[in-house]
């Protein structure tokens, strides 16, 4: 009878000490989240990470953190102009003051804007329009020059459209309005719009150019 009692006490001893770690477990799973909505996945309901003392009772979410992708960043508009085409190209020959050739062939029409006429075979040489060849010629005939485009690649002509820019990073497009030898061409929109108003707004102003005409 003694022996009997003694391996039921054992019996009982042994499931009783087996099953009493789950209590604490269980009760500290239960708090875990308790001011954050509760446990919902592997966070708390409100987004909250699960404490270090909590992860323990959420095994299965130890490894979510090292499996997760970090977001990649978008590149600035700033970073995508960095990484656009930086190849030069020789310009051959001047056309007239916003159109160039590159290469043996290729006609360059220099976006947002406009000289006046000096070789239109149906008009007549139009005011500083001999100028205005003059200087584009002395600015980028014979040079390496650089092109970015906007969001039309072509005109009707076939012409490429492009802002051009020097090796020492000079933007003839820019400069030609601001030595007062052409116009901001705005009838189509284009990235670079109002600073190159802006640019003729103050050529004209200060009767740069074409604009000091007597």
């Amino acid at each position: 009878m003694a022996k009997t009692s003694i391996r039921k006490f054992i019996f009982i001893f042994i499931v009783f000490i087996s099953i009493f770690p789950f209590f604490p477990s269980a009760e500290a799973r239960q708090g875990c989240c308790s001011h954050h909505g509760g446990v919902c996945g592997c966070v708390c309901c409100d987004g909250t990470s699960l404490s270090a003392k909590c992860a323990p009772y959420y095994p299965d979410c130890r490894d979510v953190k090292k499996d997760k992708q970090e977001p990649q960043q978008q590149p600035s508009i700033k970073q995508t102009e960095q990484t656009e085409n930086k190849s030069y190209y020789l310009c051959t020959r001047v056309i007239d003051g916003d159109t160039i050739v590159i290469g043996e062939t290729e006609k360059v029409r220099l976006i947002g804007i406009d000289t006046p006429e000096a070789v239109h075979p149906n008009k007549p040489v139009e005011y500083f329009g001999k100028e205005a060849s003059a200087f584009t010629r002395k600015m980028v005939e014979g040079k390496q020059v650089r092109l970015e485009y906007d969001w039309q690649r072509k005109d009707k002509y076939g012409r490429t459209l492009a802002y051009v820019y020097l090796e020492d990073g000079t933007f003839l497009n820019l400069e030609i309005i601001k030595q007062g030898y052409g116009f901001a061409y705005t009838k189509y929109p284009f990235k670079f719009l109002e600073e190159f108003r802006q640019a003729e707004k103050e050529a004209r102003q200060n009767k740069i150019g074409l604009w000091n005409k007597k």
